[in-house]
């Protein structure tokens, strides 16, 4: 063996260790952070109205920019770098803990950042200069933009209420309806555009980057092509209200298909768009572009090497993702037949509790919990007792979410809270918006054998119950209408609970 072919099996082994050096660490987080996996997946997989089902699109887009910006020879750095190890070791310390109290939208975050920290770490400074670019992209495919749904939403339901206005056609418009003699078209939040906006601003940056050089030329193209894809929506919209105007709500798009036709508008006026920026704009031309590439020592051939593991890693990926859904169902399947008594969070309810039909208009609400209702009739006035329990708590089903309640605010009105006994259980005064009447309202949550009135607290002790296999959890509402013997009565019934 020469020295040229030595030379050249020790860059494919180097090659190769670096590569293992990446996956390994990135395949056991996927291993460990499944929950964040099968969400991330979940939402790129909804392509009848998710808003993040150009994610693929945008994975495959980072690989080609990667594969084709990266001279893997000249650029590899063999001594790594500290502080990006120190980067990723903290992300995948996060993305452990939000596994663990199930927030799995920052766990993306995590895991992503986590991703590029492992760039730094292993190929260094070069690389990662030339890497952070074509990353950030995914930026935009991962699912923490939701809160430009709303604008999206009433922009797309004003605009699609003056299109048909202008077109002749008797409308109204009631909150997020709008309605026409032919039927009512209900603007929903899958309706928004928001898909379209989220997949224009990374394609149109990409379209812009590589065809011109002017900044300004960048940014009108960029903001041409994001505005599109609003526009886009718009028209979809009011193509789908005239369809149904014009068949008596028979139309194809009405009764089945509706959301790609989206799709269809923004690619015919992407196509338009990028044959008038052409004609109208200073092109950089893809041949200069080609040219600075072999300017630089870049070539296809040269990053040949590089296509099979990316292929290789897709590949994998893709895979690994179905057997953590398939695990995620088996294990959603395992947990119906869960012993209920055998969790941490239950509660043993004292004798003096039976159970009841609600006493009073208080009507507590964990979503995807158990709950219960007791009565203490031997107190006067009567004690209240509220249990929900979560016998393994998920994305939608916590215990500490805003989209739990503890009172209905339309119905009541939050006169006073106090921290009682070091903040191990809270008490409240509501008043009764219909009926003016007072309410005492304690309440604690139960989580790892222990309980707490601090949400805080309960996130904390529901990572400390995840590492000893059982991160289920209660919250415990007892109530009573205000008066003399009130808090004495609540204070005896906590006694007998907590016990």
């Amino acid at each position: 063996m020469n020295n040229n072919e030595r030379r050249e099996k020790d860059l494919r082994s180097a090659k190769f260790s670096y590569l293992l050096m990446f996956l390994v660490p990135i395949l056991l987080s996927l291993v460990l952070y499944s929950a964040g996996i099968e969400f991330l997946l979940g939402k790129w997989l909804d392509f009848d109205h998710g808003a993040y089902n150009h994610g693929f699109l945008l994975l495959l887009v980072t690989l080609y920019l990667l594969y084709t910006n990266i001279n893997f020879d000249s650029d590899i750095s063999e001594k790594g770098n500290a502080a990006g190890f120190c980067l990723a070791v903290l992300f995948m310390t996060m993305a452990f803990a939000f596994e663990a109290v199930t927030i799995v939208s920052l766990q993306v975050v995590a895991f992503y950042l986590l991703i590029i920290s492992l760039v730094l770490a292993i190929y260094g400074w070069t690389i990662f200069k030339k890497a952070i670019a074509p990353l950030s992209l995914l930026l935009f495919a991962l699912p923490v933009w939701d809160g430009l749904g709303p604008v999206l939403q009433k922009i797309t339901l004003e605009m699609s209420y003056l299109m048909v206005k202008a077109v002749g056609i008797p409308v109204l418009k009631e909150g997020y309806h709008i309605l026409i003699p032919a039927g009512t078209f209900e603007v929903a939040s899958s309706c928004s555009g928001f898909s379209y906006f989220m997949a224009a601003f990374p394609l149109a940056i990409l379209y812009a980057v590589n065809n011109f050089n002017d900044k300004k030329n960048i940014f009108l193209v960029v903001s041409v092509i994001v505005a599109a894809s609003i526009i886009a929506n718009w028209i979809r919209v009011f193509i789908i209200i005239i369809a149904g105007q014009m068949t008596d709500m028979q139309h194809y798009f009405v009764t089945v298909e509706h959301f790609n036709l989206g799709w269809i508008v923004f690619g015919c006026m992407f196509i338009l768009l990028v044959f008038l920026f052409k004609k109208v704009l200073a092109d950089k031309g893809v041949a200069q572009h080609l040219n600075s590439m072999s300017n630089a020592g870049i070539s296809v051939r040269e990053n040949g090497l590089l296509a099979a593991p990316a292929f290789l890693s897709s590949v994998l990926l893709g895979a690994l993702s179905l057997v953590f859904i398939a695990l995620q169902y088996q294990v959603s399947e395992n947990n119906r037949s869960f012993n209920h008594n055998e969790v941490t969070a239950n509660i043993a309810i004292p004798e003096l509790f039976n159970p009841a039909m609600p006493l009073y208009d208080l009507s507590p609400k964990i979503d995807g919990a158990i709950e219960n209702i007791y009565i203490a009739s031997e107190y006067n006035p009567p004690v209240q007792l509220y249990h929900a329990m979560l016998v393994k708590q998920a994305q939608g089903k916590e215990l500490v979410s805003s989209n739990n309640r503890l009172f209905d605010e339309a119905r009541w009105q939050l006169i006073d809270k106090d921290d009682e006994l070091d903040g191990e259980i809270r008490k409240i005064e509501l008043k009764s918006k219909l009926t003016g009447e007072h309410y005492f309202l304690w309440y604690w949550y139960r989580v790892d054998g222990m309980h707490t009135a601090s949400d805080i607290r309960v996130k904390w002790y529901e990572l400390i119950g995840y590492l000893k296999g059982d991160n289920s959890g209660s919250l415990v509402v007892l109530m009573s209408p205000k008066a003399d013997q009130a808090a004495h009565n609540l204070n005896l019934a906590y006694g007998e609970l907590v016990q």
